[in-house]
């Protein structure tokens, strides 16, 4: 058994910094992947793809979702 100590203010500080930069990145990549997949989906006249495009939006919401969570500090 592990036992944790709960981070410092500083690296607690520094981890959600983390946090959030991963979020936006993921979230830059996802809205990336929409665009192109719906693009070639439409092109290409595949429901598959333009589907993949849309689980991508999807995505960018459950990021949006950690980028809330990660954001609010009045609730630590």
């Amino acid at each position: 058994m592990v036992i944790r100590r709960p981070a410092a203010s500083a690296e607690r500080a520094a981890l959600e910094r983390r946090a959030r930069h991963l979020a936006w990145g993921a979230n830059a990549w996802h809205v990336a992947e929409f665009a192109i997949a719906v693009a070639a989906g439409v092109s290409a006249g595949s429901i598959a793809l333009i589907g993949f495009g849309i689980d991508s939006l999807i995505e960018v919401l459950a990021g949006g979702v950690i980028l809330w969570l990660f954001s609010n500090r009045s609730a630590a």
